[in-house]
């Protein structure tokens, strides 16, 4: 919502920090009951828990594209994640991913 209140000439902070409140509420709200019942799912590739985050991936992605001349961000992200992957171990790769990302679109020249 932020990205297309942008778009479309708005300027406002308060609209960005009402959603990010917003967001961050549910996010946490929503993190109690996964922090609380995860241990309780043996096989989480039984019952597709697996496949929870790619698609949340994808469906935060997909509505983001704009175009190949705006894909280096993603490829730099991809490649830095799964290069750190087999470099350090536990979640780093997240991280990692995020911040080349993010860097490569800063530098970009629109």
């Amino acid at each position: 919502m932020a990205t297309r209140y942008r778009e479309r000439g708005g300027a406002d902070a308060s609209f960005y920090l009402g959603g990010q409140l917003l967001s961050y509420c549910m996010w946490v709200l929503a993190a109690v009951p996964g922090y609380l019942f995860a241990e309780r799912i043996a096989d989480p590739r039984a019952y597709g828990v697996d496949l929870l985050m790619p698609a949340f991936f994808a469906a935060l992605l997909i509505p983001s594209w704009r175009g190949v001349s705006h894909a280096a961000p993603w490829v730099v992200s991809g490649i830095v994640a799964v290069a750190v992957t087999s470099l350090a171990p536990g979640y780093w790769f997240i991280i990692a991913g995020a911040v080349a990302g993010t860097v490569t679109a800063g530098l970009m020249n629109d």
